[in-house]
């Protein structure tokens, strides 16, 4: 306890002691501004954070004063016994040796603070302070420990008092000495005070900073160390990634050729190892993942993907498993990998030979067939990719996607971390891995060639080819994804699910949901086709006609408007087809391939012609029963005008207007009576002349008996 501004402040481990309350609670509650748990730091001693009694709760209060100051208040208490020690006189002999020492380190040291101001130049204000306390402290403990020895006439040799300082030294080193200036050693306790005695020095002068007083740090001028740091500098940033050594023995020939005073190896490596050197020389001297550049590489605090499919990241690497042979050439496996940012499950990937825009088409192809969504962003390198996939990000991006080209590392940092991770953790426990890349600076990150030799070689035994090689390596992603972070994680140990159960419960609010057909539109090849006899007809090298069979009636309302429709279909399996409106796109139905019928030989298919035939009949029924709705459903109209304009109207529209005007006629002049049929030639030829008058502008010149045939043709048709 202590007594500041008439107030008490008590030690947290007094605090925990009296009150019996958790240290973390009282932590906690200072670091969120509690109002009855006041921290407060005093300047002469920073480390430590003292409790205000004032502000505590009455029941804490209660305990502690109780606990140690006999039940009364902690400023009254103190008052108290500090009038009761000067009551009572030469208490202080009677305290012990320790005590001593803590009044020491606690309140005396302040009196050499002087002492010390002029001679510690250190730039740094922060580390000069803590010198000087340490010095003030460690010549404290000199002159209590001298006072101590001839307080009680012991002699200077006494090594059970050497020991009792030593060892409260070493118990308080944390406390009280952030710098090693006092000796912790019993016996070279014993020489410093051995010292002071026989040359009559002070304590100050005995406690001193390490090397005080030693000048080869002068030896070269400002301007001298100047050169040798831009020296060093340049050597540093030229690109020939010189080692120290290097620079160093070229620094020491340069001076030696020019007669100059020489520098040691020493004096050029502090020169290389200043802060502001390395600061320099760092963006070009150490690579991107090198420590060298890490500590200085600017960094900007990002928070996390914070849904699934909120963004993708898109990248190829070589897989480190073994090789195998292809037409007689070692060749090696590639993957283009599609992963989801947040949840880190690997949503689509491609294997090949090499890195290549197929790969990313087809890794592409099966992120959106497997997710059923297309991504808010997604992330590339700056591949050369073909017009393909070109084109099917111009159709992504039409879904309202953005597209992320970056040429750096850190645009995608995600997907390169999780490369390493894929290598380290899950391909290394295949027997066919060949270790990690060549840049990997990791211990043990490579097998030895031995192994790798006696691998290749069983593999080889075991036929390892191109296509065990993907399907080991497809295995290994699927365990990727399966596998829970906390199974190998350190970072993530706390997370007890897979990439792919994140990934499956995450809400997705910022992604563009796929139709069946949509997945068509983005990957399938697609061409206008005509609708000849009910059929669409696909013609392949080396296979033939693939007829694509709508002779059914469940097609008529396709037949009905088309007479081409835009047709999409997988290039690499062609078992159907989707049939899209060719102006709207909208998507129409699907059909599948039709197996020709066959109709010879002993597995002749007469059930499935007749079953063919049927729906045939079927729709032609279909186009009959349509046909006669639309008949009935029209009126005719007399266009007489139509009659007089010969060949420049259409020869659809004369004929109606010549039926009409005929039937119109003879209408309106039906027969009087039944004998009309028996009546005379003469009367015959009256009514064969009217209706000759309207069909044909020319006169008929035919024998009498075929008159009369034409006659009883017309009136049967009436």
């Amino acid at each position: 306890m202590r007594l500041e501004d008439n107030d008490a402040f008590w030690e947290i481990d007094e605090v925990v002691e009296g009150c019996g309350i958790n240290k973390k609670t009282i932590d906690v509650s200072i670091s969120r501004g509690s109002n009855n748990w006041q921290g407060v730091k005093f300047p002469d001693d920073r480390r430590r954070t003292w409790i205000r009694h004032s502000t505590m709760a009455t029941k804490y209060q209660t305990m502690l004063e109780q606990k140690y100051c006999d039940g009364m208040n902690p400023v009254d208490w103190k008052k108290m016994q500090e009038m009761r020690g000067s009551l009572i006189g030469g208490w202080m002999n009677e305290a012990t040796l320790e005590d001593k020492l803590e009044d020491a380190c606690e309140e005396n040291w302040q009196g050499y603070r002087k002492r010390y101001e002029t001679k510690v130049n250190t730039a740094d204000a922060r580390k000069r302070e803590k010198q000087i306390k340490c010095l003030c402290r460690s010549a404290a403990v000199m002159d209590t420990l001298v006072d101590w020895i001839a307080s009680k006439g012991l002699k200077s040799s006494n090594k059970q008092v050497y020991e009792t300082v030593a060892k409260w030294l070493e118990q308080n080193r944390n406390r009280y000495f952030y710098y090693k200036y006092v000796p912790m050693n019993w016996l070279r306790l014993r020489e410093k005070v051995s010292l002071m005695e026989s040359e009559d020095l002070a304590s100050w002068d005995v406690i001193t900073l390490p090397r005080s007083g030693n000048e080869n740090k002068v030896k070269y001028t400002d301007d001298v160390k100047k050169e040798m740091r831009g020296l060093v500098l340049r050597m540093m940033l030229n690109g020939a990634g010189m080692s120290d050594e290097m620079m160093a023995r070229k620094l020491t020939y340069f001076y030696m050729m020019h007669g100059e005073n020489v520098p040691s190896t020493s004096t050029i490596k502090r020169i290389m190892n200043e802060t502001q050197v390395k600061l320099m020389a760092s963006q070009k001297r150490y690579g991107d993942n090198k420590a060298g550049k890490q500590k200085y590489r600017q960094s900007t605090p990002l928070e996390r993907a914070q849904f699934a499919g909120d963004c993708w990241e898109a990248d190829g690497t070589r897989v480190q498993l073994q090789g195998f042979e292809v037409d007689g050439v070692r060749r090696t496996l590639f993957i283009v990998a599609i992963r989801d940012v947040m949840s880190g499950m690997y949503v689509g990937w491609s294997y090949g030979l090499s890195e290549n825009s197929d790969l990313y088409w087809e890794a592409l192809r099966m992120a959106v067939t497997v997710t059923g969504y297309i991504p808010y962003e997604l992330r590339v390198d700056g591949f050369r990719f073909d017009d393909k996939v070109t084109n099917l990000f111009e159709k992504m991006k039409k879904y309202g996607m953005k597209l992320t080209i970056t040429r750096t590392s850190t645009g995608k940092a995600n997907a390169e971390r999780s490369f390493g991770t894929l290598q380290s953790v899950f391909e290394s426990e295949h027997k066919g891995w060949v270790g990690e890349g060549i840049l990997s600076g990791d211990q043990n990150s490579r097998p030895t060639a031995e192994y790798l030799t006696k691998t290749a070689k069983k593999l080889k035994e075991e036929g390892w080819n191109w296509e065990k090689a993907w399907q080991e390596h497809n295995s290994i992603m699927m365990a990727y994804n399966a596998t829970k972070f906390s199974a190998y994680s350190k970072k993530l140990k706390g997370v007890q699910k897979s990439p792919i159960e994140l990934h499956n419960e995450s809400t997705k609010p910022a992604v563009k949901t796929v139709e069946f057909w949509d997945v068509p539109t983005l990957f399938w090849a697609e061409a206008i086709k005509p609708l000849r006899y009910f059929q669409i007809t696909f013609t392949k090298r080396g296979i033939g006609d693939i007829v694509f069979d709508m002779n059914s009636d469940e097609y008529l309302d396709i037949h009905k408007k088309y007479t081409s429709v835009m047709v999409r279909w997988d290039a690499d399996v062609l078992e159907e087809i989707m049939i899209f409106d060719p102006k709207t796109d909208a998507y129409l139905t699907t059909v599948k391939a039709f197996k020709r019928i066959q109709l010879y030989g002993e597995n002749a298919e007469f059930d499935r012609n007749t079953d063919y035939k049927e729906k045939a009949k079927a729709l032609k029924k279909k186009v009959k029963q349509m046909t006669e709705e639309t008949l009935d459903g029209s009126e005719r109209v007399l266009d007489e005008s139509a009659l007089s304009l010969g060949a420049m109207v259409s020869k659809e529209i004369k004929e109606n207007a010549e039926t009409a005007a005929m039937e119109e006629y003879l209408m309106n002049r039906p027969p009087q009576s039944s004998t009309v049929l028996k009546t005379t030639k003469k009367t015959k030829t009256k009514v064969l002349k009217d209706v000759k008058a309207i069909t044909a502008p020319v006169p008929v010149k035919e024998s009498e008996s075929a008159e009369i045939d034409h006659f009883d043709f017309i009136m049967n048709q009436l």
